[in-house]
């Protein structure tokens, strides 16, 4: 009678075991870190000032550090913008190639005021947190470093992990990727 006993517990306890080992075999870390309260914040207060006349620059790391950097005159609230790319003026040869190089990863690499940054960061969260509820990321983290006196965007740094099988068309597989841009007003 006790052997009946032990060997119910025994196979109860084995069960019990192998349901615990198989859900923490299916779950995987995911994570997703970007603090929107201090975003809507500091984009608020930058509207808020209504600045029409500004110059900034920016400088955009995606395949080489600072391999395209920006000079930005914004007047009466419309912006013109200089841009330099793998050290090439517009005039010089090879920069329309470099032009389309890096606009073809579908990143946004020309920016004429600081509120086209903030609407592309804000296009960056809807894409991502898509991606992220879909399962297509298993790790997200946009990291933002703010002008707390002009209320801008300094340092932004976008970190990923897509998940799911390679996929050379396409951004989705186990790719790991980064995103820097710093903006400063002149």
């Amino acid at each position: 009678m006790i052997f009946k006993k032990l060997c119910i517990i025994f196979l109860l306890c084995l069960n019990i075991a192998g349901f615990i080992s198989c859900d923490l075999n299916g779950k995987t870390d995911r994570t997703w870190a970007f603090d929107e309260d201090t975003f809507s914040r500091m984009s608020e207060a930058w509207n808020n000032q209504n600045l029409q006349n500004y110059e900034f620059e920016y400088s955009i790391s995606q395949v080489n550090p600072d391999s395209i950097k920006g000079n930005v005159t914004v007047t009466g609230g419309t912006g013109s913008v200089i841009m330099t790319i793998d050290n090439l003026l517009p005039e010089d040869e090879g920069y329309d190639d470099a032009f389309e190089f890096y606009s073809s990863k579908g990143r946004k690499i020309e920016f004429k005021t600081i509120n086209e940054i903030y609407n592309y960061i804000e296009e960056i969260i809807s894409e991502r947190k898509n991606d992220f509820n879909n399962k297509k990321l298993s790790y997200y983290n946009l990291n933002i470093k703010y002008d707390e006196n002009n209320f801008i965007p300094k340092l932004i740094n976008e970190e990923l992990t897509f998940s799911g099988k390679k996929n050379k068309k396409t951004a989705e597989g186990l790719w790991d990727g980064a995103f820097n841009l710093k903006v400063s007003l002149k």
